[in-house]
């Protein structure tokens, strides 16, 4: 089980306004940011909520997705699970990146941003366990078993003749 699973709320953020100007944001909304992560098999579920906003986007691993942000940019964007403390996601925006390392010790989650030559770091405390999230993920295959398979060799020689 990963350690990254769950609620996290932001408890304080450093050199935010550095990185802003990077990747050209106009504000950045951290008090009580609560931000929420969940993982299945090769998929990562990961929710922003800050006010009334609540931004959550569902990633496979490795596979390069369009994400909006919560600051409504939208980028191409990649999430690597390191470790079962570390995520990496990579944010592509025009001639713009962005790299966000979410890292885990104990019940502190510390999250870095670096943008250009700029490295915001937010540190996190956990809050919980993920509510609400499953519904965000693939659902898995049924299983089949041997005896509920159809032979086909039949059917097809009866659409046949």
């Amino acid at each position: 089980m990963s350690h990254l699973i769950g609620e996290w709320r932001c408890v304080e953020c450093k050199n935010i306004e550095s990185v802003m100007i990077e990747v050209v944001l106009e504000q950045f909304d951290h008090p009580n940011r609560i931000l929420t992560i969940d993982i299945e098999g090769n998929e990562v579920y990961m929710r922003d909520e800050f006010g009334s906003r609540r931004l959550g986007t569902t990633f496979v691993l490795g596979k390069e997705i369009q994400e909006l942000t919560p600051d409504g940019r939208i980028v191409q964007s990649v999430v690597e699970l390191d470790s079962d403390k570390q995520l990496t996601q990579i944010q592509k925006h025009g001639f713009n990146q962005t790299r966000i390392t979410r890292e885990v010790f104990g019940d502190t989650l510390i999250m870095r941003m670096k943008a250009g030559d700029s490295v915001a770091v937010l540190k996190f405390i956990r809050i919980g366990e993920p509510k609400d999230t499953k519904q965000y993920f693939t659902p898995p295959e049924p299983e089949v078993e041997p005896e509920d398979l159809i032979e086909l060799e039949p059917i097809a020689q009866a659409v046949v003749n």
